[in-house]
């Protein structure tokens, strides 16, 4: 079996973006989500705010 494979355009934005994506993957996986707890607030609005940024 034959794993899937992405669309050409999604393929070509990934590896055009590759610095951008691990930049992203980097901060989302180092925000510290559980000391205190309630700032798991934080990450959504850093989710929000970038993402939304990136339809302008």
């Amino acid at each position: 079996m034959t794993p899937p494979t992405l669309p050409d355009d999604l393929a070509a934005s990934l590896a055009n973006n590759q610095a951008e994506l691990i930049g992203f993957l980097e901060t989302l996986v180092g925000f510290d989500t559980q000391n205190p707890p309630d700032e798991r607030v934080a990450i959504v609005e850093w989710l929000e705010s970038t993402l939304s940024a990136g339809r302008r």
